[in-house]
């Protein structure tokens, strides 16, 4: 398991802010869990492609990074 955690000096910016009172809006993938009174992510698992529920065309990525 990784564990993604936000730097204490860092936890005052506008991002991480807007991110703390979002928290609970949007849902989380089963592969990861959010720890929200610590800012921490917690990774149990490298997700396959069937569970990654975002629209992306893989072959746009690779073209671009093959340039």
């Amino acid at each position: 398991m990784d564990v993604i955690d936000v730097v204490p000096e860092s936890l005052d910016t506008t991002p991480f802010i807007v991110a703390s009172a979002e928290l609970g809006e949007k849902s989380v993938p089963a592969w990861m869990e959010v720890v929200g009174s610590k800012m921490r992510i917690l990774v149990h698992s490298v997700p396959t492609r069937p569970v990654i529920d975002t629209q992306v065309q893989e072959q746009l990525i690779v073209e671009l990074y093959s340039k």
